[in-house]
């Protein structure tokens, strides 16, 4: 099986960020412009090249999706996985790619990777690049030079702790993809996406004030997919994660008597008992009856 690789030119701040804190196993490698991104299929293999010191392979991640998203929604969706420390940072280091500045309504791209590493010794040299012109080039394993860099790239990862995914490819005698993953980050813009980006209760569309909830938590072993997903404001999300709220088999909203017997309160949200959801129209995007029927009786405190 031939597997294809983005090698790509990486900018050293966003590199050097996410080297110092290797704490996410999902990552934006931003495109400063909204330039499409269709080189890689999911679960294949994208490259950091240096553009400093010996310019070699200095890391890389797989491929999980490419999507556009204003610069404001990446810092929403991927926080300090964007390779910055605040999105003013973010923004900075856009806007130094640019010839015209990024406003945080300017759309990106946003190549989605998953379990990313990054190499601490000698960067892998990469073959036929063409230099001061060159910002991206694929290479095939079937080819020479690209099973150069995959069997270098391998033998590298072996000595890191590694996700079994990867670790089977690692260790595997045949170059091939990881399984397709969808990761919280990709979660949480699927959603947004999915409800108009609108809260499913309130119909609120302030994004900032919105939050991808799960219905069956994802520490219960709840999926990142859509039909466990709903967009709710985030008073309305943390309600929802406590129990004091909850959505029936009629997709209708359903409030606890604890809110009023332990707070006294609870008002605003009486007021939208047995306020029916908007769900999408499409049958495989809507919330799960599952999930729902869980949530009730894991989680809702009645």
């Amino acid at each position: 099986m031939s597997v294809t690789m983005v090698v790509a030119h990486t900018d050293p701040n966003w590199y050097d960020f996410l080297k110092r804190n290797q704490l996410y196993d999902e990552i934006n490698f931003w495109r400063p412009s909204a330039t499409s991104f269709k080189a890689l299929l999911p679960g294949e293999l994208f490259l950091f090249k240096s553009k400093t010191g010996s310019k070699g392979i200095v890391g890389g991640g797989w491929f999980s999706t490419f999507r556009f998203m204003e610069c404001f929604l990446a810092w929403e969706v991927f926080g300090f996985g964007n390779g910055a420390a605040s999105e003013a940072e973010m923004m900075d280091q856009i806007n130094s790619h640019r010839e015209e500045a990024a406003s945080p309504t300017t759309k990106i791209g946003c190549i989605v990777l998953n379990f990313p590493f990054f190499f601490e010794e000698q960067p892998i040299d990469v073959p036929n690049w063409k230099k001061g012109t060159q910002a991206n080039k694929r290479y095939f394993t079937e080819q020479t030079d690209g099973r150069m860099i995959w069997d270098a790239v391998m033998k590298r990862l072996k000595s890191y702790q590694l996700d079994p995914n990867v670790e089977n490819v690692v260790n595997s005698a045949k170059p091939h993809a990881t399984p397709p993953r969808v990761g919280q980050s990709v979660f949480r813009h699927n959603v947004i996406e999915n409800y108009d980006r609108r809260c499913a209760l309130t119909r609120e569309r302030t994004l900032p004030a919105l939050e991808a909830a799960h219905i069956k938590p994802y520490t219960k072993g709840g999926p990142n997919t859509m039909p466990n997903g709903l967009l709710l404001r985030r008073d309305i999300h943390r309600l929802f994660d406590l129990g004091y709220v909850t959505i029936d088999h009629k997709m209708k909203f359903v409030v606890s008597g604890r809110i009023r017997q332990e707070f006294e309160n609870g008002r605003d949200y009486y007021r939208l008992d047995g306020k029916e959801l908007w769900i999408p129209n499409t049958v495989n995007r809507q919330p799960s009856l599952a999930a729902l029927s869980w949530h009730h009786n894991n989680c809702y405190l009645g």
